[in-house]
């Protein structure tokens, strides 16, 4: 990656919490070079065709991803995935072992479409890292932070990897009703590997310890919602990689953070998409929020990385400091500590290890759940 960029930042009297963010992915669903243009000479896109034949092109860009390494007391580094799509494997490549990633202690979910979650199948190897050389069964599994929505998207491509029973659970746990049956051909494999924990808009939580996140509600495309993010008890860095409009409710807690930079999606130079911002739209949030430093991500070809970062530094003059990012582009930065006690309820949890079952719920709804559960295993082993 390029050498990362120091921002140290004044917290007043709170403590601090150090990070690394890495955009690790800074285009769109399609990634760049985007094969259309590769495979049609015709199309004269200059970018793609940079992208192309340079290696190290900063048009280069994988699908939306945001590595985030905290630094624990004892000096350490424990590891946060915002989102895992179809690129993830080539920016673990490129990315990992330069910035000492073995493994990734929780990963965090924007939305379920499959530039956001196609990678967790690869997640399976990047966690055997953290394993002896021998050792070719996951035993550990890795917390996956989502919505109720993005975690049930997520589970029907790669249930496999979830807890055998957890759409049954949860529906029936959230409905109070019986799941229906589902008939199965033979049994089902289960590798395992995810723990999966619903996050709430607007509730806070604490992925790994010293960080604290706050879930934002975006729109990405009519009325399909996409969670952005908030970094740090004070909300310094914000994290919009997928976003046509911003709820007012969600603005008025933008307003509230102290954005020392703001990530935000800008898919096409030219206007606006049906489920992305352009340009115009990314900069007029820009202005409304007066955030330190912008980087803009989600790019696609009609963005080259030279010529457009010189037109964005005339916002300037505004005070605004904007660019584009980058694959590979690092932050240092200080956020501010979770409150004293905050971090309680989470501590109670070891989402690493599997030493403790968790306690058995036999309230009617569960109840209705395991019923459902032991009726489709029937069905499945008797016709």
């Amino acid at each position: 990656p390029h050498p990362p960029h120091q921002l140290h930042l004044a917290c007043d009297c709170m403590a601090v919490t150090s990070c690394r963010f890495a955009i690790i992915g800074s285009g769109g669903s399609c990634s760049l070079p985007n094969l259309r243009h590769i495979l049609q000479p015709e199309a004269q896109c200059s970018t793609c065709l940079e992208a192309w034949q340079n290696a190290e092109s900063k048009n280069r860009r994988g699908n939306p991803c945001l590595l985030v390494s905290v630094v624990q007391a004892d000096g350490g580094k424990e590891h946060v995935l915002v989102d895992c799509g179809k690129s993830f494997e080539q920016a673990v490549r490129l990315y990992f072992p330069q910035l000492g990633v073995q493994g990734l202690n929780a990963v965090v979910l924007t939305h379920g479409h499959a530039d956001a979650i196609l990678g967790l199948d690869s997640l399976r190897e990047v966690q055997l890292a953290r394993e002896d050389p021998d050792v070719w069964t996951l035993n550990r599994k890795t917390p996956i932070f989502g919505t109720a929505v993005t975690l049930k998207e997520a589970w029907h491509h790669f249930h496999y990897m979830f807890p055998p029973d957890f759409l049954e659970i949860a529906e029936a746990s959230r409905t109070g009703k019986q799941p229906p049956f589902r008939r199965r051909s033979s049994e089902e494999r289960i590798v395992g590997g995810i723990c999966p924990i619903e996050i709430q808009e607007f509730k806070r939580f604490w992925p790994v310890k010293g960080l604290e996140v706050q879930p934002l509600p975006v729109l990405h495309g009519g009325t399909y919602v996409c969670t952005g993010f908030s970094f740090g008890a004070r909300g310094e860095f914000v994290y919009l990689s997928d976003v046509s409009k911003v709820p007012e409710n969600t603005m008025e807690v933008l307003r509230t953070c102290s954005l020392d930079v703001l990530v935000v999606d800008a898919l096409l130079k030219s206007g606006p998409n049906y489920s992305h911002f352009g340009l115009p739209q990314a900069l007029e949030l820009v202005r409304t929020l007066k955030p330190k430093r912008t980087l803009l991500v989600g790019m696609s070809c009609q963005f080259e990385h030279e010529r457009d970062n010189q037109e964005l530094q005339a916002l300037a003059a505004e005070g605004l400091q904007v660019s584009l990012s980058f694959d590979g582009l690092c932050l240092d930065l200080e956020v501010s500590a979770p409150a004293a006690g905050a971090e309680d309820a989470s501590d109670d949890e070891d989402f690493d290890d599997d030493d403790e079952e968790p306690a058995e719920d036999w309230t009617l709804a569960a109840c209705w759940a395991k019923i459902g559960v032991l009726m489709n295993r029937l069905c499945t082993r008797h016709g």
